[in-house]
This record gives C-alpha cells, sequence and structure tokens, in this order.
C-alpha cells in the first residue's frame, strides 16, 4: 500500500478557482456527481475500508488504511486502488463476500492540477465546500497549499467523517451511525 499524501480544508469554492487559475493551474476534469458505497473491513489496530466509488468516467475499487493507534497527519492513510469496470458488479461481489455495507455517500468533485499536484473542490451533502490538496510528497501538499493562503495546521486529515465531526461538533459514533449522506437527505444532525 502505498501513503495517500493529502489534505484537507473548508474553503470558498470561487475564491480558490481564482488563485488556482493565478497559480495556471488547470480543470482537468469539471464537476462530476460522484456516488460510492463504503464496506467495513476487519483489521487488528488498523480502521480499514474498502470503497467502490464512480468517479464519472470510470470506477475505482479502494483500500485504505491507519493505524488508529497513532494521530493522524499527512502520512497516516495508506491505500491500494484499481479500476474497475462495473460499478453494480462490484458492489453485488462484495455484498456477496460477505462484506457489509457501512454507507453510502454523494458528492461532487472538480479536479484541478497543476504540474504532480491535484486540487479537488469537493461539495459533500450537508457540508461546507471542501479543497483536497493531493500530492506525491508531504513538501509538494505543503508547498501548494501555502501557495493558496493555506495554513498546514488548519488542515484536517482521513477519512472524510472527520470533516463533518468537525463542522458540526459531533462524535465518530454519530457520523458513523449514518449510511446515508446524500443531498436529498438531511442527517437528524446538520
Amino acid at each position: 500500500m502505498h501513503i495517500e499524501f493529502e489534505a484537507k480544508f473548508f474553503v470558498d469554492h470561487d475564491e480558490m478557482k481564482q488563485k488556482l487559475i493565478q497559480m495556471g493551474a488547470a480543470c482537468v476534469r469539471p464537476r462530476v456527481l460522484m456516488r460510492r458505497y463504503v464496506f467495513g473491513v476487519l483489521g487488528s489496530h488498523h480502521e480499514q475500508w474498502l470503497r467502490v466509488r464512480d468517479e464519472g468516467e470510470y470506477n475505482t475499487l479502494t483500500l485504505k488504511s491507519f493505524d488508529k493507534s497513532e494521530p493522524l497527519d499527512i502520512t497516516s492513510v495508506t491505500e491500494l486502488e484499481v479500476k474497475v469496470s462495473d460499478f453494480d458488479s462490484m458492489v453485488a461481489i462484495l455484498k456477496a463476500l460477505g462484506y457489509e455495507v457501512v454507507t453510502y455517500v454523494e458528492n461532487y468533485r472538480e479536479v484541478w492540477q497543476l504540474q504532480d499536484c491535484y486540487f479537488m473542490l469537493d461539495l459533500w451533502p450537508w457540508l461546507d465546500p471542501l479543497l483536497e490538496i493531493e500530492g506525491q510528497c508531504q513538501q509538494i501538499v505543503a508547498k501548494n497549499a501555502a501557495l493558496l493562503g493555506l495554513n498546514m495546521q488548519d488542515a484536517t486529515y482521513g477519512p472524510n467523517r472527520l470533516m463533518y465531526q468537525k463542522m458540526y461538533q459531533i462524535s465518530e459514533q454519530e457520523i458513523k451511525a449514518t449510511t446515508r449522506l446524500t443531498f436529498q437527505e438531511k442527517p437528524a444532525w446538520a
């Protein structure tokens, strides 16, 4: 598994787009609705999950993991990802193998790129707009965050449920108990 170097920030998307244009970044994928099923995976001291995601142009199956005994930082999350040809069939295969669906989630994503760094402008249900910066190493992410006027001290790392916990001041149990996050269905805590 490889380390996923990414940092997440609450931002104003219009302001970020202007800054990305000024930096010379290009929009490489216009805004698209993505949907995903997340499956629980039993692990020892690691929190792990499988995600089947419809990314608009293609589908992916991803295994994500982090050590629950360590504080989360930019080097905490590892992932393995492959493209799959059929979203619904991959979901059905995982269910048939006994994996339990933890949640179904939708979000909108627009992707920008500057050299070897990606900037995802994300809209998640009932959450303020997000920017996810992903690069090949910690230094690339930090450098590009600084160019956008963002402080790495304000970043969140790890699963997006942490962004919900941060915004709504809810517990991990409350967000984990939410089995659907869509733009049409407002959770009780939102």
